[in-house]
């Protein structure tokens, strides 16, 4: 793969972050971790009622 000059590098995570604070924006309810089989993954629980919804 090609080098890219130091303004290309900064566009590119400058995009990159732009898209994973996009799709952040969109979650609803409270981001937790859990752990399931020994890895530690994210979800969004959310509260309907007296149920937590993952």
């Amino acid at each position: 793969m090609a080098e890219l000059r130091s303004v290309a590098r900064s566009a590119y995570n400058d995009l990159l972050r732009l898209l994973h604070d996009d799709q952040v924006a969109n979650l609803r309810g409270t981001v937790r971790q859990k752990e399931v089989g020994g890895k530690i993954h994210w979800y969004t629980a959310e509260r309907i009622g007296q149920d937590l919804k993952w």
